[in-house]
């Protein structure tokens, strides 16, 4: 088995909105021993994947390994997510075309050793039957494969599946899309699919400024949704006024199905693609100006962000996450990008795609005033490395047969300030296996490097407390709802402060969300007291 990649998508766990990191278990054939490379373990025994493995994106074992919360053989959940069909047999990796229905039995999964695994049968819709010789000749021919003629394992009741690759099933069934060249996997109604993004575009848009390959016309206008067992494909709408995507639904009638007849499972795991908003946010960089002499000069550019990832400076790629947008009444999916001035590194600007019904693809721009400064990720970066305690780990571990990795550094806005975050991976020269050792937070001018986020977010807004506070005075309840003196002002900020944290552990960060906030205006208070 070989998992391909790693999908980023949300789910409600136990009744939360939760974001999770998923990757598919598929088969890949070229792993398997030599001695196991015939033609009947190819075609007929070996044919399918099984289930995937998935993990909360913010939590992480003692030593630093995902805490995976779905996967194994046969496949669990200790969440109970349920999943009634894991069988991969459409995919990212599958090639070669399979035989079921045979004689033989499919390998599913090994349980205490190697001749010890369990076996099923297909018995999806999937396939092209092959039960007369006509039929295999002409696969014979097709695939030029003599063995589908003289084998004897052939039943009236086999099937061939091909095209099993997904990216290749989709250009066959229709060549007149783009496809994006990352699908990701959903779990929906207890089975397993792929959504993978279709563009129309076109480079004959007149008066449009191209991007790349001639191309100045594009929009996500198709979620293309393929059964991971039965490689059925189904097209469904998500723009309906694009004129191109018109043309080609009046060309191809009964193809292009509206999207309200999509499974409201699977709607519910639809994004907004990162490759369309990083183009959507070139552009911005420059057509954010309305003023034609500031627009024809440049004087007002704007760049997507910088960060190190690594041990690289590369720009930012939009990521996703799970926050209460300022102004929002509850969390939800965001894929967002920040922007910084042309030959600046201060954070100018952010741009926001939402994800979720029923605001999906709308597109928010939040613009920092140009009078203060805010720190941009390269910014962060540079006081990352500046910080003597930080600074010292971070060398002290990379001498000793390990390899300190930085993660992607996470821009979260937090009421009228933002909230830096970034993992710091270590990975041994022999194993080559990344374990999480620290978070970085930054808020302000404070930074600090803690074992967890829960830890960093505690050190961080524990350095805005006041130092006068008496020590037993912490847990005297506070009677007013309004507090007018600068005594219960510091004890409010506390209370605030403590129930955050208590939102912070049990995951509820639309509670979190809304003490921060309130404590940001107890501490402007304060603030103004102290000005006084």
């Amino acid at each position: 088995y070989r998992f391909n990649d790693i999908d980023i998508d949300r789910y409600h766990i136990n009744g939360k909105l939760r974001q999770v990191m998923l990757s598919a278990r598929e088969l890949d054939q070229n792993k398997l021993p030599d001695r196991s490379q015939n033609w009947i373990n190819q075609r007929m025994h070996y044919t399918h994947g099984y289930g995937l493995a998935m993990n909360l994106a913010n939590s992480f074992t003692p030593s630093g390994q995902p805490e995976f919360i779905a996967g194994d053989l046969p496949f669990r959940s200790s969440v109970a997510i349920e999943i009634n069909e894991p069988r991969i047999y459409f995919g990212e990796i599958t090639g070669d075309y399979v035989l079921i229905g045979t004689k033989r039995n499919e390998f599913d999964y090994s349980t205490t050793g190697e001749e010890d695994f369990v076996e099923t049968r297909y018995r999806g819709d999937g396939g092209v039957a092959i039960n007369s010789l006509w039929h295999r000749l002409i696969f014979a021919f097709r695939f030029n494969d003599y063995r589908l003629l003289v084998s004897n394992e052939l039943t009236p009741q086999s099937k061939i599946l091909y095209n099993r690759n997904i990216n290749t099933r989709v250009n066959k069934i229709m060549p007149y899309l783009y496809y994006d060249d990352d699908p990701y996997l959903v779990i929906a109604d207890g089975r397993l699919y792929w959504i993978l993004e279709a563009y129309t575009l076109t480079g004959m848009y007149p008066y449009a400024e191209p991007v790349s390959n001639g191309v100045n016309y594009i929009r996500n206008s198709v979620k293309v949704v393929i059964d991971a067992y039965n490689g059925s494909v189904d097209y469904y709408i998500v723009d309906k006024d694009d004129p191109l995507l018109q043309t080609l639904a009046s060309i191809f009638p009964g193809l292009f199905k509206p999207l309200e007849s999509m499974p409201a499972e699977v709607q519910k795991h639809l994004r907004y693609p990162p490759k369309l908003l990083n183009i959507q946010a070139s552009m911005l960089g420059n057509y954010h100006m309305d003023n034609p002499a500031l627009f024809y000069n440049k004087e007002d550019a704007w760049h997507i962000a910088e960060e190190i990832v690594g041990d690289k400076r590369q720009t930012m790629e939009p990521y996703f996450t799970v926050m209460r947008l300022p102004g929002a009444e509850y969390e939800e999916f965001v894929l967002m990008l920040p922007y910084t001035p042309a030959r600046k590194v201060n954070m100018i600007a952010w741009l926001a795609a939402r994800n979720d019904s029923p605001h999906y693809g709308q597109l928010i721009l939040y613009r920092f005033p140009k009078e203060r400064t805010i720190y941009g990720p390269m910014q962060i970066e540079s006081r990352i490395d500046q910080d003597a305690r930080i600074s010292q780990q971070l060398t002290l571990w990379d001498q000793r047969g390990s390899q300190v990795i930085r993660g992607n550094l996470l821009v979260l806005p937090v009421k009228e300030s933002l909230l830096y975050v970034e993992p710091i991976f270590l990975q041994a020269q022999e194993s080559r296996l990344p374990e999480l050792r620290q978070v970085i937070v930054a808020y302000g001018d404070s930074i600090v490097m803690a074992d967890n986020l829960e830890s960093a977010l505690q050190s961080i807004f524990g350095d805005l407390e006041k130092d006068t506070v008496p020590e037993e005075s912490l847990s005297t309840p506070l009677t007013s709802d309004q507090p007018d003196t600068e005594a219960e002002l510091v004890l409010e900020a506390n209370r605030l402060y403590q129930q955050a944290l208590d939102s912070l552990k049990s995951g509820d960060w639309a509670t979190y969300g809304q003490y921060i906030d309130s404590l940001g205006q107890i501490l402007t208070e304060l603030k103004q007291i102290y000005n006084e």
